[in-house]
């Protein structure tokens, strides 16, 4: 089987608002964890399940948090570097795991 990667979507600002109300009902209703990042790593928005399996109290304040805060420096850089490269490319990575070690 083939895959054919594809690049990434760029956002139209004109879409600004539309884009947060899907982001937020995405947020809403997925099971799994999900966040999403600016390009240095700072969460910008994250699903309330990460939110309380990382202990954040208040869970606003996650927001401007990157994962060196939560992983351990190897795990951390090696999100932050598979990142950085679907960011320089704009080719997703698709069906990766990765496990991380969490402090509990």
């Amino acid at each position: 089987m083939t895959t054919t990667a594809t690049t990434l979507p760029i956002p139209d600002a004109n879409n600004a608002g539309l884009d947060r109300a899907l982001v937020s009902a995405f947020l809403a209703h997925v099971p799994d964890f999900v966040d999403f990042k600016d390009r240095e790593g700072r969460f910008i928005a994250v699903r309330e399940s990460k939110i309380r399996h990382n202990g954040v109290k208040p869970p606003h304040e996650i927001i401007g948090m990157t994962d060196f805060y939560f992983l351990s420096a190897q795990d951390a850089q090696h999100s932050k570097d598979i990142e950085d490269e679907v960011m320089r490319t704009g080719i997703p990575l698709l069906a990766e795991e990765t496990h991380v070690g969490w402090s509990d």
